[in-house]
């Protein structure tokens, strides 16, 4: 359990309060807390133990997704009622607790948790059936496919419908904010460096963990961007443990890396559409790229071929193109072209070893 409360939980606590009369708000926040503190307790922490190869889904994952989605929103925070706050902190929760049964279709199965956690009455009133119906929509949406197969999921959802007291609960756009920041909700500390570096993980699950430890994902606001940037540690020689990458493994790790970027850059998108009174601002994705040697010094030279490393994407659509691969957007990223740069780099560093000397006052002996 997080020491303090997240600012979108302390939002919704005070526009509950504001919005329901009589206590009411305080006693719909104890349903939050009392929930939140049975998943992160007693289910979440079980989902490790059924699918030991995911990168983290656990509780730090459900507060990383609650401070993400403050941070996305920031002070429109303050134009959403504390019902819909409430739905929204609400289905962070439950999101992922369907890896306890497994990975496959676990946005599917979200129900029986829900009904052990939220509903110990029997039978259940209207208003707790209402707020379940809500709660299993939004989790079915926020991975898979939709009821037409595709994935488009935030379609076939009704933008509002009546949750407390009959207020309408904007249904599409609180799915659609969970959605992305749980995309969003990358990094280290969704993997263990210890982990990796003994070969815990297999082949298959491996790579999700070497692209975790090695990005950071950064929600710059003010920027109207999402920030990506890998720092991806290159070793001369094959290591011994998964923890650094030679550049003969870069023609399989940077296509995945490259995959993640574009998928999160349609997500960035997709969420835009469906969530755009929250969402406007994030207009772009940009994207660094970095490589470091043994003695965690950056290998420079790599670059998009004009001399610029921090890369772009954005909504602009060219009529007549396709949608384009980050190879296409960036010809000079390709693995083959990186995995060159950086070979030249490494022979070139390796040639000549400073000695103290040149350390200390630069320059020849």
């Amino acid at each position: 359990m997080w020491g303090t409360q997240k600012i979108i939980e302390d939002k919704a606590e005070e526009k509950l309060a504001t919005d329901f009369a009589d206590g009411r708000g305080k006693t719909i926040f104890g349903y939050y807390l009392a929930a939140r503190d049975k998943i992160i307790s007693e289910i979440a922490p079980e989902i490790k133990a059924r699918e030991p190869g995911l990168t983290d889904h656990g509780p730090e994952h459900i507060e990383d997704v609650l401070t993400r989605v403050g941070l996305l929103l920031g002070e429109t925070m303050d134009d959403m009622s504390g019902t819909n706050l409430y739905l929204l902190i609400v289905s962070i929760l439950f999101h992922d607790v369907g890896n306890v049964y497994g990975r496959e279709d676990h946005n599917q199965v979200v129900g029986p948790i829900y009904d052990q956690v939220r509903i110990p009455s029997n039978p259940p009133s209207l208003e707790q059936l209402q707020e379940r119906l809500l709660v299993l929509k939004i989790c079915r949406a926020h991975s898979g496919k939709g009821e037409d197969k595709s994935n488009n999921t935030l379609r076939f959802l009704d933008k509002t419908e009546p949750l407390f007291n009959n207020e309408p609960a904007k249904v599409q756009e609180i799915a659609a904010i969970l959605r992305f920041a749980d995309e969003l909700s990358e990094g280290e500390q969704r993997t263990s460096s210890f982990a990796l570096q003994d070969n815990f993980y297999d082949d298959a699950t491996k790579v999700y963990h070497q692209y975790a430890l090695f990005s950071k994902v950064t929600i710059d606001r003010e920027l109207k961007r999402i920030a990506l940037t890998y720092i991806i540690p290159i070793s001369k020689k094959k290591p011994e443990k998964p923890g650094k990458l030679t550049t003969a493994d870069l023609s399989q790790f940077l296509p995945f890396v490259y995959h993640r970027i574009l998928k999160l850059d349609q997500e960035r998108r997709y969420a835009r559409h469906y969530a755009r009174k929250y969402l406007e601002p994030y207009e772009r994705t940009t994207i660094t790229i970095k490589f470091v040697d043994e003695e965690n010094n950056e290998i420079a030279g790599v670059s998009d071929g004009n001399g610029a490393t921090n890369l772009e994407l954005t909504d602009l659509v060219v009529p007549g193109d396709i949608e384009k691969s980050f190879i296409q957007h960036y010809p000079s990223y390709d693995p083959k072209s990186i995995i060159k740069q950086l070979n030249k780099r490494l022979r070139r560093s390796s040639q000549h070893k400073p000695t103290v000397f040149e350390k200390l006052f630069g320059g020849d002996k």
